[in-house]
């Protein structure tokens, strides 16, 4: 007889209740929905940095990557990076807001690490868009920020061009206008950090 006709034949035991100690959430309600919401930041920040560093690795694993990951992983960016248009989300916390922001780039950073061959395809237009909206989006009276925040998730948008210029700097003169939106991009940060 096999174990999973042995699992089924034997009916499982119910299960008895033990009291245990139970906290006074009425007391802690608070403190516990903050305690929770920064496990999620740092798991979220954690599984991100995980991810761009296995897109890092992926290029050199024998037959590279398939474009449909690369697809979901352009798709999960995009996700994480319309956060800081989400009005009701950004007043409500603008940590948690940054974290998703900061997790989409770093991804990004990730991907662009991949080469020209897993970018250009389908994703180079989608990335100088990306970089175009933030950029518009950290303005002086338009952003929902402050300045502090804006700077946390500008840091990793800034990695992501680095990434795009070490990984893929034929594009520069492959897309058309490239070298001229990453100075605009640039023009617009340098306000902010200076």
């Amino acid at each position: 007889q096999n174990l999973s006709s042995r699992v089924a034949s034997n009916p499982s035991p119910t299960p008895t209740r033990t009291s245990r100690f139970r906290r006074n959430t009425e007391k802690n309600d608070g403190i516990s929905s903050v305690e929770e919401l920064m496990k999620h930041q740092a798991t979220l920040h954690g599984n991100a940095l995980a991810v761009s560093m296995l897109l890092h690795e992926f290029p050199h694993i024998f037959g590279g990557v398939a474009t449909a990951i690369v697809s979901k992983v352009f798709d999960v960016i995009s996700k994480l990076l319309q956060c800081q248009f989400n009005d009701a989300f950004v007043k409500s916390n603008p940590s948690a807001a940054c974290t998703c922001i900061r997790a989409g780039y770093c991804m990004l950073s990730g991907a662009l690490t991949m080469g020209i061959e897993a970018v250009v395809p389908d994703h180079v237009t989608t990335v100088f868009r990306f970089w175009q909206n933030s950029s518009l989006n950290m303005l002086p009276g338009v952003s929902k920020f402050s300045t502090s925040h804006d700077l946390l998730w500008v840091e990793t948008m800034l990695s992501s061009v680095v990434s795009f210029l070490k990984f893929s700097p034929d594009l520069l003169l492959a897309v058309p206008d490239a070298l001229t939106r990453l100075t605009a991009l640039l023009e617009k940060v340098f306000p902010l950090i200076s």
